[in-house]
């Protein structure tokens, strides 16, 4: 049986921003601020481009036939991957549909690091 006294305040949901202080949890944002961008000084955009420039130098070190070899495979892998994203997006298959599109994307970061 529920307790309705004025001094029993009822528990907030299991997962509710309000379980464990009673205050609402911030939201995500913009570190920067609204409106703000700081992307440039974001540690995962720095890591980012340190895995991008150590990347590079190992396709650079590649033979030239080798390097044009693998970037045009990639680059077809990129094609094909992004067709069949479309293809899973229109028979309302999201989740392969985003399977690819994350497939074709990398494939196209790839053949650009082999540029």
């Amino acid at each position: 049986m529920q307790n309705h006294s004025p001094e029993h305040k009822p528990q907030p949901a299991r997962g509710s921003p309000e379980r464990s202080s009673g205050l609402p949890l911030p939201r995500a944002g913009n570190p920067a601020g609204p409106g703000g961008t700081r992307r440039s000084g974001s540690t995962i955009h720095r890591s980012d481009a340190d895995l991008k420039h150590a990347w590079r130098a190992r396709f650079q070190a590649l033979p030239p036939d080798a390097r044009h070899a693998l970037r045009a495979a990639l680059l077809d892998l990129r094609e094909d991957a992004l067709h069949r994203a479309q293809l899973q997006w229109r028979r309302h298959k999201a989740p392969m549909a985003c399977y690819w599109k994350s497939v074709g994307v990398y494939a196209g970061h790839l053949a650009r690091a082999l540029r």
